[in-house]
């Protein structure tokens, strides 16, 4: 099969993403290291998707469209492992450290951002 054949049977376009969001979206993906579905968790109420996992599919199909370049699951496992300061400084039941990545801009991931707040506050 041809790779032009290939991408016509990609199914419908997906497009309730403008050509500048995608591109930001890329951006993203590439430079701040952020997944595919932690793109679409982000973003998909914004773009007008149901859910997360819609705009997940959407995202990596207009990727493939626009033959704009994804990780793989390998390099992504690769760089995760090699980022320690944008690990979560949280704890897991088991009082082990946290290896979910943390948030822009914060020290904690989505499940313990309420263990930042208590430490503010104190």
């Amino acid at each position: 099969m041809s790779s032009k054949h290939w991408k016509l049977r990609l199914g419908p376009t997906h497009a309730l993403l403008s050509p500048e969001q995608l591109r930001a979206a890329h951006l993203l993906h590439e430079q701040a290291r952020l997944s595919i579905p932690e793109l679409a968790r982000r973003g998909y109420e914004q773009w007008g998707y149901s859910s997360a996992h819609s705009a997940a599919v959407a995202l990596h199909r207009l990727f493939q469209r626009y033959e704009y370049p994804a990780r793989s699951r390998a390099e992504a496992n690769r760089l995760l492992a090699s980022n320690e300061e944008g690990r979560c400084r949280g704890e897991t039941i088991y009082r082990r450290p946290c290896k979910r990545s943390a948030l822009i801009g914060s020290s904690f991931c989505p499940y313990h951002q309420a263990d930042e707040i208590e430490q503010v506050a104190l």
